[in-house]
C-alpha cells in the first residue's frame, strides 16, 4: 500500500490537490478506468476503508429514468426501496438474465439498459425506452 498523505495530484481536473481530498467518485473511476494512477487511488480508497462498488449508476441515468420510467419503478418497487436501489438491483439483473442486444445494452423490463463496463465493475450510463 502507498502512504497518500502528502502526495498531490498532477494532472486532470483535480490537479494540485491532495489525493486524502479527491471525491471517492474520482478515486472510483481512477481505479475502473485504469488509468495510469490506479495505485494510489487503490492505496487511497484502502486508507479510508472504502469498499469498491459492484455497479455505478450515473446520475444521468438516474435522471432519465425518473422522467421516463416511475411508473414501472412504482409498480415493481420493493418496501420503502427507493429509485437508486431498485435500478441498481434491475441493473444487475439486466446483466445477468436480461436480452444481451449488443455492446453493452441489455433488455429488462422493457427498459433498455446501457452500460460502460470498466475494468472492476460496470456502469450504467443511461436507460431508454425499449423501441429507441
Amino acid at each position: 500500500m502507498i502512504n497518500t498523505h502528502n502526495l498531490k495530484v498532477d494532472f486532470g481536473r483535480h490537479n494540485g490537490e491532495l489525493y486524502t481530498r479527491l471525491p471517492v467518485s474520482y478515486l472510483n473511476w481512477m481505479v475502473n478506468s485504469d488509468h495510469h494512477k490506479k495505485d494510489l487511488a487503490v492505496s487511497e480508497l484502502r486508507r479510508r476503508g472504502t469498499t469498491m462498488p459492484t455497479m455505478n449508476i450515473s446520475g444521468h441515468a438516474i435522471d432519465r429514468f425518473s422522467q421516463l420510467f416511475l411508473g414501472v419503478w412504482r409498480k415493481n418497487r420493493r418496501e420503502n426501496e427507493g429509485i437508486h436501489g431498485w435500478m441498481h438491483r434491475n441493473a444487475v439483473i439486466a446483466i445477468e438474465k436480461g436480452e444481451n442486444i449488443t455492446n453493452g445494452k441489455y433488455l429488462h423490463e422493457g427498459i433498455l439498459w446501457i452500460f460502460d463496463f470498466g475494468t472492476c465493475y460496470p456502469s450504467l450510463k443511461t436507460v431508454v425506452k425499449k423501441n429507441n
